[in-house]
């Protein structure tokens, strides 16, 4: 069951690696945004924490992107 593609995470994440041209904005991938964002367009900020460390940023969702953080 916990692999069935209807089961939706608690906390629903990606991994997205840090490419040159990443410190102006992350695009979000396009299965993510459209599952989980996409119908949730009121929000308008994210909160992004590493696997490595302690360390979140926030960061504001413009449209497909994560920006401002």
């Amino acid at each position: 069951m916990a692999n069935s593609p209807l089961h939706s995470p608690i906390n629903p994440h990606f991994f997205q690696p840090l490419l040159p041209g990443f410190t102006n904005h992350l695009d979000i991938p396009v299965a993510f945004f459209l599952k989980h964002l996409e119908r949730n367009n009121k929000r308008k900020t994210a909160k992004l924490r590493s696997d490595a460390s302690e360390t979140t940023w926030r960061v504001e969702i413009d449209g497909q992107r994560l920006s401002d953080g």
